[in-house]
């Protein structure tokens, strides 16, 4: 039999600010905006509470050691905004192994901006990086 010492969540099921679905007598820390938490069955004390807009950490005595735990929310990439960063790419910069340089990744999210992000995911979903996303010629 497995013993739960804590859970980390995130995006937890929420109502009126509070997380729902759990039991009362587990202790709940979420970071600002709810979207990270880190919920406990145990009483553990408290040593430090840093609750940020999308990050909780808190610092606990877990077997007489001080342990810090950090619940961090990263939005999916779908709902990531590319252009900004796209187009501070330096387009003097090397093509990668793959013969795509800055200039083309630009034009590809210009034409269609649904695609690169639809890539990326489908990589972190699979766990499958193609090797001439990782190389480049220099």
């Amino acid at each position: 039999m497995h013993q739960i010492d804590l859970i980390i969540a995130q995006e937890p099921y929420t109502k009126d600010n509070q997380v729902k679905g759990i039991p009362q007598k587990y202790r709940i820390w979420t970071s600002e905006n709810g979207k990270a938490a880190i919920i406990s069955p145990c009483s553990h004390t408290v040593l430090s509470l840093t609750p940020l807009d999308n990050i909780i950490a808190i610092k606990i005595d877990l077997n007489q050691r001080s342990c810090t735990i950090i619940s961090a929310y990263l939005s999916p990439l779908e709902d990531y905004i590319m252009d900004a960063d796209l187009n501070s790419l330096n387009k003097t910069k090397a093509s990668g192994f793959n013969g795509l340089d800055n200039t083309i990744v630009q034009q590809i999210q210009i034409a269609n901006p649904e695609l690169l992000p639809l890539i990326l995911n489908r990589c972190l979903k699979f766990g499958l990086f193609p090797s001439t996303f990782k190389v480049g010629l220099v």
